[in-house]
């Protein structure tokens, strides 16, 4: 045991209790969640409607899942285990949940033995640990079964941490070249896994130097030194080959993201508007660490809309709190390595997705915060344990807070845990939450639709047009929804305007197509589906909508043609698409009839 701990030196840590009751902990929490259902966020897009997930696992799925870019990622890992869950479980989506769950028990445990192995401080790395399960943060990473990634990316990054402790040791104890191969091997595998399941986690190497700095001692040299400078120098070229990692998974993530168009929505800010973001953003993920209320799938970012702009204060004060605290670590470097060590793996950690590079339309993300909360949990951690060491009555103080701050987050994740039951009621509880948040009013008209609430998604999209009127993707909606509603004049102006807003936008297209031939204007009709399918040849379905209205126009062979490229592109869908190809050619089809 440590010397921070002495004054708890009497209470030995029972390890084995300590790991049943971060299990207890996590079930005790989570388990509302195995009863859920998907939710229309993204979850479709990941797992319901996608053949190659429901398929399971195949030779051609596995090929998908390294080649594919869908849904804007490259995360193959992800997608190899989110098919292994359609193997064992089929389409319910209680075996999605229940590897969630599993995998969130599985980074607390690792957590905690990561943390007592490297520091000898079994109840701080309890704690830390605890905080790990109960946070409210984190539901959305374990009750979102899109998130995936979150969970399986946690659990190579722990790994990769523990890995890379036992190379620091068998450095320390035999600094020769050739040591430590095997143990560097692991962390470079550890860490490629999880690169493979998130990219996120590129700023491990930077994470393992602070490592060096604290608990791991491997900059021992007095500070400034000729010496200290060169023990830096070889510890970031010893990280280099991860480095080289990192740059390769950053290549393949933007790669993927620029394909599928991340930036989808709003304004694209300038350089400073992207700073000022940051700092305020640091500050919100601190704010939330304290007071973790009015939690949303989704915080929506005021200045994609345009019409809006941060206080000059706001940034400005935002920004010198994040430079204090900073200043502070680095000052009590020398008393309390863990603070800088805490803090930066917060800082470190949260930098690919703080907003240097706009991804997305948040401002913060609850899911973002799984990894980096690590290091202010050890921060809080390690705190209390100095307080605690003062004496035994202190100590008694401190493990009863810490008892109490635990009951009261599992408390509140547990409710929170509900919010991720339905879409209807989690896009209600963030459109609540939030202000002007017009992608969960826009997320909300859907499934109130999908319920049979048509009338009330339309009054929720035009609340969400009237927030935000420049974008593409609500008009788009709007005119969908009309268009489904045999309101044709109000859905082609809808339509139009997404248009507008983006001339690339393929469904706007098809839409305004459909909607246009439903209105006998078959030729503009046909140039917006031909558009359609320019836009994304690859789309079977942009070309059977084609071949419908090709046919409802009497250009027979044409629409074979779409048709044949369609059964192509997507051969498993033969038998759904050969009857329509066979009435084509026998001339059985009506020529009345108008794709919808």
């Amino acid at each position: 045991m440590g010397a921070s701990e002495r004054a708890g030196a009497a209470i030995a840590c029972p390890v084995r209790l300590v790991r049943i009751g971060l299990v207890a902990l996590v079930l005790a929490i989570y388990w509302p969640a195995l009863q859920f259902g998907y939710v229309d966020f993204d979850d479709p897009d990941y797992v319901l409607e996608n053949p190659p997930v429901r398929a399971g696992i195949t030779v051609e799925g596995v090929q998908w899942a390294f080649t594919t870019r869908h849904a804007g990622n490259w995360h193959p890992l992800t997608w190899l285990s989110l098919m292994l869950d359609g193997s064992l479980f089929g389409d319910r989506a209680f075996g999605h949940h229940l590897m969630n769950i599993t995998l969130h028990a599985l980074n607390v445990l690792l957590a905690f033995s990561a943390l007592r192995g490297m520091t000898a401080a079994p109840w701080r790395s309890a704690l830390a640990a605890a905080l790990l399960a109960a946070h409210p943060m984190h539901v959305e990473s374990v009750a979102w079964i899109t998130e995936r990634k979150d969970v399986l990316s946690m659990l190579f990054w722990l790994l990769a941490v523990r890995a890379y402790a036992s190379y620091a040791r068998v450095r320390l104890e035999v600094p020769r070249r050739s040591r430590g191969l095997k143990e560097y091997g692991m962390v470079a595998l550890w860490m490629a896994l999880g690169l493979m399941s998130k990219g996120m986690i590129v700023t491990l190497p930077g994470v393992l130097l602070l490592l060096d700095l604290w608990p791991l001692n491997r900059l021992s040299e007095p500070i400034m030194s000729a010496a200290w400078w060169k023990r830096c120098a070889t510890l970031i070229v010893e990280k280099l080959p991860l480095l080289a990692l990192s740059l390769a998974c950053v290549r393949l993530t933007l790669w993927a993201q620029l394909d599928q168009g991340a930036i989808q929505e709003g304004l694209v800010l300038e350089l400073p508007q992207r700073l000022q973001n940051v700092a305020v953003a640091y500050v919100m993920y601190v704010g939330k660490l304290f007071w973790p209320v009015n939690l949303s799938c989704l915080y929506p970012n005021p200045l994609h809309l345009g019409d809006w702009a941060w206080p000059p204060w706001q940034p400005l004060a935002a920004a010198g709190l994040v430079a204090a605290i900073t200043i502070l670590a680095l000052v009590l470097c020398r008393r309390a390595p863990f603070v800088l060590t805490g803090w930066m793996w917060f800082v470190l950690a949260m930098l690919p997705v703080i907003g240097l590079v706009q991804i997305g339309r948040q401002i913060i993300a609850d899911r973002y915060a799984y990894i980096p909360f690590i290091g202010l949990y050890i921060v809080l951690a390690w705190t209390l344990g100095a307080v605690a060491t003062k004496s035994r009555r202190r100590a008694m103080i401190v493990g009863g807070m810490w008892a109490a701050a635990v009951v009261i987050l599992g408390a509140m994740s547990h409710r929170q845990v509900y919010v991720w039951r339905d879409g209807e009621t989690l896009f209600a509880h963030a459109a609540g939450v939030t202000e002007r948040n017009w992608l969960m009013i826009n997320n909300l008209a859907g499934v109130l639709e999908k319920a049979g609430r048509r009338d009330e998604g339309l009054v929720r999209l035009e609340q969400a047009v009237a927030i935000c009127s420049e974008c593409a993707w609500v008009h788009q909606h709007h005119g969908e929804m009309l268009l489904r509603a045999g309101r044709l004049y109000e859905a082609q102006q809808a339509l139009e305007r997404a248009i507008e807003l983006d001339p690339n936008m393929a469904l706007a297209h098809v839409n305004l197509g459909v909607a246009l031939m439903q209105r006998s204007q078959a030729n503009a009709g046909l140039e917006h589906l031909h558009r359609a399918v320019d836009l994304e040849p690859r789309n079977p379905e942009w070309r059977i909508r084609l071949a419908a209205a090709l046919s409802v126009a009497g250009r027979s062979t044409e629409a074979i043609e779409q048709v044949e490229e369609a059964i192509r592109l997507a051969p498993r869908r033969r038998s759904e698409w050969q009857p329509m190809l066979d009435a084509i050619r026998t001339g059985a089809t009506s020529k009345e009839r108008v794709p919808r």
